[in-house]
């Protein structure tokens, strides 16, 4: 009697035993007769709407084999992990039976030749391809990286899901670089003026000599953002500087080298002497200096002074000062004389 209890509890034990869930991803079905398979193995199959190889790996870990997309793998009966692209799904093999997976694929696609990058939920990168061709995983979420900016993607059995970036086309007249930022002040990306870059939707922050603009990107649309250019002109080695309007320092280079701006007003300085200038988008500002100059014997220095006294520039007898257009005092030595200086000509002063 204690013996048909017992049995009973057991018989009990194993009808209240769960079935695996169902693989939404998998599914067996007998090993058609035309399969190359020796009687009592098994295979398996994965189907991607793009070719790329999958491998195979033990319940230990060990690789054991690979295969493309699409044709089957011959394996033992048991348990294996299969990876697509570093993401992963475990399947088990029959006796006799064929295992087909289904897998999908993302497709970021874009008008530059750049890079995109796909993550896994703890952030660890899976794969990477060029824009416009597709990267094939199993069936999951992911994230999609390009230029540091993010989308999340969900990939499902059999499909492809495109993510379409969006292009920032930035043309400049100068050989400068311009910058990416998100709106934590992080850099995302940078490319050289009139070299766009690929970037997935999102408003973001566009820096160029320290001026900034807003661009908003959609996906598959092109962003324009035209920046102008200031170029001050002398015929002399000095450096101008380009500020706004609190006075910080915005971009610097020598005369007759343009810079590339945002468009706005500014404040030009040249030799501590300030004028104010201002930017159109897509056009070159030229601004003509005028030069100073004291002759005379000797090795001795010139100063060059505001009306109130405030020395501006100074040089050795003989040398020339690039200034703006103005009225300015010369000192050399004890004495003092005034000077007009005229933009695009050379002011000289015999002493």
């Amino acid at each position: 009697m204690k013996q048909l209890s017992l049995l009973i509890a057991l018989l009990g034990l194993f009808s209240c035993k769960k079935a695996p869930p169902p693989d939404p991803i998998c599914r067996t079905e007998p090993l058609p007769s035309t399969a190359a398979v020796k009687s009592g193995q098994a295979a398996i199959q994965i189907l991607a709407p793009a070719q790329e190889y999958f491998y195979v790996f033990d319940e230990k870990g060990k690789q054991i084999g690979s295969e493309h997309t699409g044709r089957s793998y011959t394996a033992k009966p048991g348990a294996y992990v299969i990876k697509l692209n570093h993401s992963s799904h475990p399947v088990s093999a029959a006796s006799n039976m064929l295992t087909k997976c289904e897998a999908g694929a993302v497709l970021v696609s874009g008008q530059t030749d750049q890079y995109y990058y796909l993550f896994d939920g703890s952030g660890a990168q899976l794969a990477s391809a060029h824009l416009g061709k597709a990267t094939v995983l199993f069936p999951g979420k992911y994230e999609a990286r390009l230029n540091h900016t993010a989308a999340p993607v969900e990939v499902k059995p059999g499909g492809t899901t495109e993510v379409k970036s969006g292009t920032l086309s930035v043309p400049g007249q100068t050989e400068e670089y311009y910058y990416v930022f998100d709106a934590a002040g992080a850099q995302l990306a940078s490319a050289r003026l009139s070299s766009p870059l690929s970037l997935l939707a999102g408003s973001w922050n566009v820096q160029l000599n320290q001026t900034k603009a807003r661009a908003d990107i959609t996906a598959g649309g092109i962003t324009e953002i035209r920046p102008g250019a200031l170029l001050v002109k002398a015929p002399t080695e000095e450096y101008y500087y380009v500020l706004d309007a609190a006075g910080t320092q915005l971009a610097s280079a020598r005369l007759n080298k343009a810079v590339s701006l945002m468009e706005g007003s500014y404040t030009l300085k040249l030799n501590s002497v300030s004028a104010p200038v201002q930017v159109q988008a897509g056009a070159t500002t030229e601004y003509q200096a005028g030069t100073l100059a004291v002759k005379g014997s000797g090795e001795d220095y010139y100063y060059v002074m505001d009306s109130l006294g405030g020395q501006l520039a100074s040089a050795k007898i003989g040398r020339m000062l690039a200034l703006p257009a103005g009225k300015y005092q010369v000192k050399r030595g004890q004495e003092t004389r005034q000077a007009s200086v005229t933009e695009g000509r050379e002011t000289v002063l015999n002493w």
